[in-house]
């Protein structure tokens, strides 16, 4: 207790408030943090503004990279020249996937890491790799590898199933002998999916389920 004189000269008492008493400061909000889906997501990329001329350098220097054998021959600082590319193309704004219809339209393979037959490899051979969307069979496309007068046809399903990402079902495979087919077989319950990643007129970037990177040209 402490002693206060009053203006009447009386000593008054009063006793100090304990703590708990007092008034307290507010306490500010706690702050929230969002976590960036990229964070999660490898294919999410930031997109920023991009022009005809930064999108044609990118492509030119992307050709010239990837060299005629779908960079199966190139060394792994080769190969992270093209990635480096790769991931310039994926930042630069592009239309969505599903604006951009593909049936009727052929394509050749630029670049990949896949090393099986889908990328063109056979063996220690290369062959040639197109992919066509018959226009007169809508949600089929056909895998072509032509190795001299022989070639596989890799028959399939596609069907749009989110933003950017397309859903495949194989149905058979066909070898070939010139005009002569030697053997199909069914390919019925294999199944996959593309996450493209980039998608104009000319040039689609995607990546398979198992990871592995496709780069095709379009033909016509």
């Amino acid at each position: 207790m402490s002693a206060l004189h009053c203006a009447a000269g009386c000593a008054c008492r009063t006793s100090t408030l304990p703590d708990h008493f007092r008034r307290r400061k507010p306490q500010q909000p706690r702050q929230r943090h969002s976590i960036s889906p990229s964070a999660f997501w490898p294919f999410t990329q930031t997109r920023k503004a991009s022009s005809p001329d930064a999108i044609k350098e990118a492509k030119s220097k992307l050709a010239q990279l990837a060299g005629t054998k779908y960079g199966h021959n190139l060394s792994e600082s080769q190969k992270q020249d093209v990635r480096d590319v790769l991931k310039e193309l994926e930042t630069l704004d592009s239309r969505e996937i599903r604006q951009k219809a593909l049936g009727g339209s052929n394509w050749k393979l630029l670049y990949t890491e896949s090393t099986g037959s889908s990328g063109g490899k056979v063996g220690p051979l290369v062959g040639q790799v197109d992919q066509v969307f018959p226009e007169d069979q809508p949600g089929i496309y056909i895998n072509k590898l032509q190795l001299g007068p022989i070639r596989a046809d890799l028959s399939a399903n596609y069907d749009y199933s989110g933003a950017n990402k397309i859903d495949v079902s194989f149905i058979d495979i066909a070898a070939f002998l010139g005009p002569l087919q030697l053997i199909r077989k069914d390919f019925g319950g294999r199944s996959g999916f593309w996450k493209l990643t980039y998608h104009d007129e000319d040039l689609r970037i995607l990546y398979t389920n198992q990871g592995n990177v496709f780069v095709l040209q379009r033909t016509e």
